[in-house]
């Protein structure tokens, strides 16, 4: 049995964010949105960390419950305590002992890409006009393919398709480690852009899509 489990949905490529956190604090991350690390996590809350979660989750079993509400937040999220306990998080008032569990686990689900098992490092280098995307944590993974959107701050969206050789670390496509890839963002990424980066990550097994969105400011 889980101690709490939160999801979220992902609107640009239809993948999602899950966590899972076990009685003994020990937690499982899928973050596949995000603005520099996404992946698959896992490692354990400390001790404060956890006393801190079963606070709010039992305060929040203690308050009345619509069950007219659905068990989805205004974002899409879902929460779910305990022996398949739905916290009732949309129509909760933000000084709900509920809507507390919520927030605790989004800030949860941020803070926790510290512990990486197979994820990668995205950062922007706006000098060289490229996307440095790397792999981090212990198991192999493999970059499919990688789709960029600049937003420049004048001018519409446009997208850049990377080239295989600017997408794939080695010309064996099996998923590697300890490899880093950089990716042209073309001549448009001057002054105040955001990028998009729609990534599919293949490892153990599983084939994944994830997002990132990095925002670079003019000097």
């Amino acid at each position: 049995m889980i101690l709490a489990r939160w999801t979220a949905p992902q609107r640009r490529n239809g993948g999602g964010d899950k966590l899972e956190i076990d009685p003994d604090g020990s937690y499982r991350l899928e973050r596949f949105t995000g603005i520099t690390r996404v992946g698959y996590f896992a490692g354990a809350l400390s001790d404060a960390e956890l006393q801190e979660l079963n606070d709010a989750i039992e305060a929040a079993k203690a308050e009345p419950v619509d069950r007219a509400a659905a068990p989805m937040a205004d974002g899409g999220e879902a929460v779910v305590t305990g022996a398949g306990y739905y916290m009732p998080t949309r129509g909760a008032t933000t000084q709900s002992a509920q809507h507390a569990v919520l927030v605790l686990l989004r800030r949860l689900a941020m803070d926790l890409t510290r512990n990486p098992i197979a994820a990668v490092d995205v950062e922007l280098l706006p000098a060289e006009q490229q996307l440095l995307v790397r792999h981090v944590g212990s198991e192999p993974l493999h970059l499919e393919r990688a789709t960029l959107s600049l937003a420049p701050g004048t001018g519409e969206p446009h997208s850049v398709e990377a080239s295989p050789d600017g997408r794939i670390p080695s010309d064996d496509t099996a998923p590697q480690a300890d490899w880093s890839t950089h990716i042209a963002l073309g001549p448009e990424a001057v002054g105040d852009f955001q990028v998009y980066a729609d990534f599919l990550l293949v490892g153990s097994g599983a084939t994944r899509p994830a997002q990132v969105t990095i925002n670079s400011y003019a000097e």
